[in-house]
């Protein structure tokens, strides 16, 4: 359940990551290479708990 809680948490940063990166100046473009290092991260982090935790849903495994 935790590894989900990380995917939703995930989600709406990717959303404001597309916008930022349609809609932006150059300069603000910068601030989404931060926020894709932040999904890959929380990307990592949902793998490790939920492997920690011995956790499987096929709400997670669709949205990773």
């Amino acid at each position: 359940m935790m590894a989900n809680v990380i995917t939703l948490i995930r989600l709406p940063i990717l959303f404001l990551y597309i916008l930022i990166l349609f809609f932006s100046s150059a300069g603000f473009q910068l601030f989404g290479v931060l926020m894709i290092v932040l999904i890959f991260l929380l990307d990592i982090a949902d793998g490790k708990v939920a492997r920690s935790r011995n956790e499987t849903s096929l709400f997670g495994s669709a949205l990773d």
